[in-house]
């Protein structure tokens, strides 16, 4: 039996930008605590313009108040990630862009990752805050994460992923893997990893034994499959089911269990903390089952 488990650190990168004045006779919107969706894109587009970027500001950017919170919390000091976090946005990614002197008549070329980040068509969403002739945006994406009633879409999201990985050779720490068969789904195996996932999110604790000292080998008994070899992997935090796979794969006993070639099946579901809005608990069961009898 093979388990092994990660406390994910937040899925997110962040990308901070401060520049001084370069787009000359640009109306700064006096922002209010409700910023509207045409003043950030109207804004935002004629930044972008400078970069020569073109835009569609219908659609590039959707304008979110919890991102307009974590403008005016960046603008008063807070770090970028916590103004994010303080304002209850889960994001797989942002930008903050600080724009100083915004109305000042002379200017220069914004730099190249300013560029990049407003070229970003993965930060859909944005907010603004203004003070004075300083005008702070905040770009951003969110996390994908599973809700109630997707199980059979994440089941079978996570199993081409993990037929994914298993195709390409990988480096598990200091062990190379060879390429592995795919995976077959389980539904028992999906029983034994669900009620983990929903045993640990409802009681708050984050163990490959549960509350009653089993094993994950004793859960996938008790659905009546017959196993030869288990292997658990489990994981908690913001993630997606692509974030959980990804943080399986960087960690060499959850990349062994990914890669190990006597695995023919898998189970692998999700239960959202109670109380929480983000984060999510995740239990990958992999077994080979016994040979049948003749």
């Amino acid at each position: 039996m093979a388990e092994d488990s990660y406390r994910a650190a937040p899925a997110l990168r962040y990308i901070l930008l401060v520049f001084g004045a370069w787009f000359a006779g640009a109306p700064i919107v006096a922002v209010t605590a409700d910023v509207s969706a045409e003043a950030i894109a109207g804004a935002l587009s004629r930044y972008a313009a400078s970069c020569g970027v073109r835009v569609n500001v219908a659609s590039r950017w959707h304008a979110d108040r919890r991102l307009d919170e974590a403008a005016a919390s960046w603008a008063q000091g807070a770090s970028l990630h916590d103004a994010i976090e303080g304002s209850g946005y889960t994001a797989s990614a942002a930008s903050g862009i600080h724009i100083e002197n915004a109305s000042a008549e002379r200017g220069s070329t914004p730099g190249a990752s300013t560029c990049r980040a407003l070229r970003n068509e993965v930060l859909g969403d944005a907010g603004m805050h203004a003070r004075g002739d300083d005008v702070w945006f905040v770009l951003a994406a969110p996390i994908d994460l599973p809700v109630a009633g997707e199980d059979a879409r994440v089941d079978a999201q996570a199993l081409v992923l993990v037929n994914q990985v298993r195709a390409e050779p990988q480096q598990c720490g200091s062990r190379a893997m060879p390429p592995a068969a795919p995976l077959r789904l389980s539904v028992q195996l999906n029983e034994a990893a669900g009620e983990h996932a929903r045993d640990m999110a409802q009681h708050h604790y984050f163990e490959h034994r549960d509350r009653n000292g089993r094993t994950s080998a004793d859960r996938v008994r008790a659905t009546g499959y017959a196993e030869q070899r288990v292997g658990e992997n489990i994981a908690y935090g913001a993630l997606s089911t692509r974030d959980a796979i990804a943080g399986w794969l960087k960690s060499p006993g959850h990349c062994e269990n990914l890669m190990d070639p006597d695995f023919q099946q898998m189970g692998i579901a999700f239960a959202r903390e109670q109380g929480a809005n983000t984060h999510v608990y995740w239990v990958q069961v992999l077994a080979a089952p016994k040979a049948a009898r003749h």
